[in-house]
């Protein structure tokens, strides 16, 4: 594994640069995630983390290292009103913090009203489906789970 790494990262450095080896494929790939870049740097504000971040901890699957390391490097970035027309644009990294905080609680906040809502009924649909019996899953076995947690409780309960 570390000779493989070595490898590619001495073959990366030995190759002309990105730019010069791009296809057109490869440019319009790079002008779309420009875009991208462009549009989120233009809606960067703290609804737009707090959005992002609720939506990255629901069960949607979206990094939150897309959304929090851009927006604390502009509100670290000394040249910060520089890169806006407008002040309003402009973050603080302490403020990015709590809103991605906010954002991250209420997605899990979704993530705990779907499974109380529909938990058990899913899991116990899932163990009695073809994938759940190719995974050894069946609703007894679930029950049995179930009937030892019930049975057993919280693990800190029995070590006093």
């Amino acid at each position: 594994m570390k000779r493989t790494l070595t490898v590619l990262l001495l073959l990366t450095a030995m190759t002309p640069s990105f730019a010069q080896t791009q296809t057109a494929d490869n440019q319009e790939k790079v002008s779309a995630t420009q875009r991208v870049i462009a549009w989120y740097n233009d809606h960067l504000n703290y609804g737009t983390i707090t959005l992002l971040m609720t939506v990255e901890s629901s069960f949607i699957p979206f990094p939150s290292e897309v959304i929090v390391p851009p927006a604390a490097y502009q509100a670290c970035n000394s040249d910060n009103a520089a890169l806006h027309t407008t002040p309003s644009k402009f973050v603080n990294v302490l403020l990015v913090i709590v809103f991605a905080t906010i954002g991250a609680l209420l997605g899990a906040l979704v993530n705990y009203a779907l499974s109380l809502l529909l938990g058990r009924p899913i899991i116990y649909w899932f163990a009695d489906s073809k994938v759940g019996h190719l995974l050894l899953l069946d609703s007894a076995k679930v029950r049995k789970a179930e009937d030892y947690f019930r049975a057993h409780g919280n693990a800190h309960s029995h070590s006093q």
